[in-house]
Order: structure tokens, then sequence, then C-alpha cells
């Protein structure tokens, strides 16, 4: 299991150097998205979700659908986070990249800092809200707010989000961090409210049961793109059946901001293995 982890880890790594490469004025978004894919697959893993490509006030769950036009502007605060797996045992990162200005630099390594923190202070056992609470403390040290309804996520094998939330603030929530068990461990930062809402469509999905099988068959339980269904199947009409979850885009509720650094741990009988880094 710790191997496949590792492994998991060091490809995520690597595919997310890639895409902090690849983003530069007039990148197209479909070219960024399928270059870091690849990479993974070609890496001998599989993607745990479609890379999210999130600009500014967008906090995540943006994806390029197959044929988006959509470019990459000078100025954009651009949050890649990137997952791969291997046999289903899951690696998700995520970094901040401001192109071609530093108007947000502070902010970004800011927000780099409060993961440091955090990743400097978790033990096996610790109840999850002492992650949360670092990391609101560390965030309003350095003059942001951090998104309190975005959090990090125990992740189980073929499942991104098992049930158990890592809070970026002291929700009160006593679960441990449980032995032999990987977390993603993301704070977000901000200069507007410090919440997200739903708007649009990000081209992600995931299955709600088996069916349709077709679909059940290539993704199992992980998240998707419409890119990939296209590619698989030649069109997305699949995506209409009720069986098929689609997943909104997260905006920052006052129209700030957005940044985000994201590292996978394993928790282990004495000791934390950070297998992104």
């Amino acid at each position: 299991m710790l191997r496949k982890y590792r492994e998991a880890g060091k490809i995520a790594k690597e595919a997310l150097e890639l895409g902090v490469d690849l983003v530069k004025e007039d990148a197209l978004y479909e070219e960024i998205a399928d270059k870091v894919e690849k990479y993974i697959i070609d890496s001998g893993a599989k993607p745990a979700f479609p890379v999210n490509i999130s600009p500014n006030d967008i906090a995540a769950h943006y994806t390029p659908y197959r044929g988006d036009k959509k470019k990459i502007k000078r100025g954009d605060v651009i949050k890649i986070d990137v997952g791969a797996h291997i046999d289903g045992y899951i690696a998700d990162t995520a970094i901040t990249v401001e192109v071609g200005t530093n108007r947000y630099a502070d902010m970004i390594d800011s927000v780099e800092k409060v993961l440091k923190k955090i990743l400097r202070e978790i033990y096996p056992f610790m109840p999850v809200s002492e992650a949360g609470k670092i990391a609101d403390k560390t965030a309003r040290q350095y003059g942001y707010k951090v998104i309190k309804n975005l959090t990090g996520h125990k992740m189980d094998r073929y499942i991104l989000h098992s049930g158990v939330s890592v809070p970026n603030y002291d929700n009160g929530d006593k679960t441990p961090f449980e032995p032999y068990c990987a977390y993603a461990i993301e704070p977000f930062l901000t200069d507007g409210v410090g919440y997200v809402v739903e708007e649009g469509n990000s081209n992600i999905y995931l299955l709600k049961s088996t069916e349709p099988k077709e679909l059940y068959r290539e993704f199992l339980t992980l998240p998707f793109a419409q890119r990939w269904v296209v590619d698989k199947f030649g069109d997305d009409s699949i995506l209409r059946n009720r069986n098929i979850h689609n997943y909104g885009i997260l905006k920052e509720k006052g129209k700030g901001i957005v940044v985000q650094r994201e590292h996978t741990v394993v928790i282990l009988d004495d000791y934390i293995e950070i297998t992104t880094r």
C-alpha cells in the first residue's frame, strides 16, 4: 500500500511541475490539461480526477471541455490541482501560479507557509480541527482569510473524498488523523469574504451508482472529465444520465482572488509521510 502511495505521489508531483511549466500567457487550458494527464498515464499511473485549472476568483473545479478555446491571460492567478493513482491509491497535489505579474506574490507565498506550518504540526490521532485551527491562525497572521467551506479530505482506495474532511478553521471536529490512511491537506486563502458558492458547469462528473455500466467500467468511483467521455465514446450525450453528478464551479462569494497549495500525507504509526513533496 505505502509503495503505491509513494509512486502515485511521485508521479503527481512531476505532473504538477509540468503543469506549472505549461501555464503561460495564451496557453490553451485544454492543451495544458491533456498534456498533464498524458504525463500521468505515460508514467504508469492514471488520473485520480481531471486536472483542475482554476483562475482568479474560481477556487476549484474547472477543467476544460473538449474543444475549449479558453486561454491563460496575463495577470491570471491559476490554481493547478493534479491527482494520480496507482491501483486506486491516490495522490492529490496543487499549487498556485501568477502569470506574468506579481501582484499576488505575497498571498501565494503565504499559502505555501500555511501549508508548511500545518504539515509540521500534524501527528497521528491529532483531531482534524487542530489542523484547521493552525490554518486559520496562520492565514490571519499574514493578513488573509481561509475559505471556510473548502476542506482537505481523507482518501480511501478509489475514493477521492471518503467522508472525513480536514477543515481550514477550527470547526470543533475531533475526528483523528488515523494511521495508515491518506489525507489531502489543502489550505485556500483569499482576500475576499472566505466562502465559495457554486456557479456553472465544471465539466467534471462522478457516477452516483454503477450505471451507466460503460462509464463505470472506465472510471469506477473516481471523478472524470467531459473530455475523457468524448474521447472514449465520440460525444458526451451519455452525461445526461440521471445517475451522473456534475460538479459545480466553486467561486469566491466576494469575488476575491483565491490561492491554494496542497500535499498528500500518509499517517504512519508515529510520524507522517508527505508523498507529493
